[in-house]
């Protein structure tokens, strides 16, 4: 339960405001609902006396107009109520998505690769609104609900005590009726949020640009279709046992709360033909039934769903969004980037020993490297597919945390930094690249938010990636959105375009260190020697680590680091490694020909 406070306790701090309006409006929700029934009590007994006299008395004329001013002001407060609870869900459901988003952000990106953490990633985003719904319900239960029962047991006590046992009894039965259906329904929900996710995943590809193209050329869509179908089948027959179960559950509960207050009506209406109560304290005490009826509905709902379902998504949400302080917390509420600590420059970067698998991998992608990059050093890592590279260059730019050994910056270990410090050094132009259906201009920005806006960043971003020809093209230049996603003036560009607007993100900022991944995989090698001039320029002065299976990066490097399953099998410079004649000069004599080497 500790998880579950923890949330609530949160939730309290930083959305107080509309909680405290939200209670003072359901307490007095609560009054006008009691002071309607008990107007209405001593309303129809002295219309029975003025009937038996004759006359209409000045005093059944006040109570009218009291009755219909409370139960007009009970009307007005329905809408009330209404307002504060949709503002009130829209403010927690805004604090506890934001949170979540703000440590979605700041989680390794290799827990992305975990078909467990996934499973449970998907499970607290899609029942995020479970926060928001939960403690309103708690909030009506305890200062609405609550009141209305402890109201109706006083009125039962004191005028009909058997009603005390009517109430326990119907509220056994409907508890044990929600608890049972509560308990199943969030075993099965947990259960398929798989099945859920192989849903989605084969859905998604009608309507994804490159797998709903290949569908069209390839004609395989009938058979992915049957896929769906066969999950979905599944999906929908257990949903559909799932409602079966449940409205039997719910068929016997109505039942036998139709036959309690059958039983209980005609024992009121026994008291009333001898003598045991009036007409008022009837119609009151029905009234008074119904509200608490509807009342102790929903505490049992509150209460047992909260059990089977929504503490348990609490704890789902507390164990993702640990660790985080109260400081992060207010940054994450006003949109805050995390300070910098320091702004000190870059002076080398050492990798020690480190190891890395992928979560379910058979083997280590990257084996105990150990390599020092020094400021201004141009060092090129070089191996074929599998060789390790990109799992590495993705530790040295903190995208994933070596299992084992340690990445460090300046001699001190990327544990001892504030992550906004690391990625600060970095620009980087990974090999698996989003285009975002964003503008040009915005698309190169990203790669450095806080410059997004300054002219001469982006300028510079643009020569350096030689991307001004193609925003001279566009339609509406560096303001044409890239992709037609939702924009029909949108453009698509080639795979070397994008390739070029990742590499001007990269250059965004004058970063440090430039982390180039593939950068020329999407061009053919005589157009990468026009591109390989522009980089000798753009790497004059910085640091740079450029990762390829060409052969075409090692002239540029002042190191060749070769790779192969792993592990760092040689480096040095371009004439040393060729003197040697290992695996360098065997990759450089199988390629050297595309580079008019031959």
């Amino acid at each position: 339960m500790k998880e579950t406070f923890w949330v609530l306790r949160k939730i309290f701090r930083n959305c107080s405001r509309y909680i405290i309006s939200y209670l003072f409006i359901a307490l007095l929700s609560t009054a006008i609902t009691v002071g309607v029934n008990l107007l209405n009590r001593s309303l129809l007994n002295r219309l029975v006396q003025d009937t038996a006299g004759g006359s209409l008395s000045g005093a059944s004329l006040g109570l009218a107009v009291s009755y219909i001013a409370a139960w007009l002001c009970s009307t007005f407060i329905g809408f009330f109520l209404a307002f504060g609870n949709n503002l009130f869900r829209l403010k927690v459901d805004v604090f506890l998505q934001k949170l979540f988003m703000y440590k979605s952000i700041r989680t390794d990106q290799d827990r992305f690769f975990d078909s467990r953490f996934m499973d449970s990633y998907t499970f607290i985003s899609n029942n995020a609104y479970r926060g928001s719904s939960f403690v309103l319900r708690l909030m009506d239960v305890l200062f609405y609900d609550m009141a209305v029962v402890a109201s109706a047991l006083a009125l039962y006590a004191f005028y009909a005590p058997f009603l005390l046992a009517y109430t326990f009894v119907a509220a056994a039965i409907y508890g044990f009726s929600v608890f049972s259906i509560s308990r199943k329904q969030y075993e099965l929900g947990r259960r398929q949020i798989n099945t859920e996710r192989r849903m989605g995943y084969f859905r998604d590809l009608f309507k994804e640009k490159n797998t709903a193209k290949e569908m069209r050329i390839f004609g395989t869509g009938a058979h992915f279709f049957r896929i769906w179908e066969g999950v979905n089948a599944v999906y929908r027959k257990e949903r559909l046992d799932m409602d079966n179960k449940g409205a039997d559950y719910r068929n016997i509960a109505v039942l036998a709360d139709y036959a309690l207050y059958a039983v209980m009506v005609f024992s009121l209406l026994y008291s009333v033909k001898t003598g045991g109560c009036d007409v008022g304290t009837f119609v009151m005490l029905i009234g008074m039934v119904s509200q608490c009826s509807r009342s102790i509905k929903s505490i049992v709902r509150t209460v047992m769903q909260g059990i089977a379902e929504d503490v348990r998504y609490f704890q789902e949400y507390y164990s993702f969004v640990m660790p985080v302080t109260n400081e992060e917390i207010r940054r994450c509420m006003r949109g805050e980037r995390t300070a910098r600590q320091t702004d000190e420059p870059f002076r080398n970067l050492e990798v020690r020993d480190a190891s890395y698998t992928y979560p379910n991998g058979g083997k280590k992608a990257v084996d105990g490297v150990s390599l020092e990059v020094s400021k201004g050093e141009v060092v090129s890592i070089l191996g074929y597919n599998g060789s390790g590279k990109t799992t590495l260059v993705k530790m040295i730019y903190r995208a994933l945390s070596p299992e084992s050994g340690e990445i460090a910056m300046n001699g001190r270990g990327y544990g001892t930094w504030v992550p906004e410090d690391i990625y600060r050094f970095f620009g980087t132009a990974p090999q698996e690249f989003a285009c975002y259906a964003l503008s040009l201009r915005r698309n190169v920005g990203l790669g450095r938010v806080e410059c997004m806006d300054e002219e001469e960043h982006l300028e510079r971003a643009y020569g350096d990636a030689g991307l001004q020809p193609l925003i001279w093209k566009l339609p509406f230049g560096e303001e044409t959105i890239l992709g037609k996603d939702y924009d029909a003036e949108g453009i698509l560009l080639s795979g070397g375009e994008q390739q070029k607007v990742v590499l001007a993100s990269a250059y965004m900022g004058e970063p440090e260190v430039l982390v180039l991944d593939e950068p020329t995989a999407s061009i053919d090698p005589f157009r990468e020697m026009e591109m390989l001039r522009n980089f000798r320029e753009t790497l004059k002065g910085r640091t740079g680590i450029l990762v390829s299976h060409r052969i075409g990066f090692a002239r540029l490097a002042d190191r060749i680091i070769m790779m192969r399953g792993g592990k760092i099998v040689e480096q040095g410079s371009h004439e040393e490694l060729l003197e040697k004649k290992g695996y360098y000069w065997e990759m450089y004599s199988s390629q050297k020909e595309l580079y008019g080497e031959g």
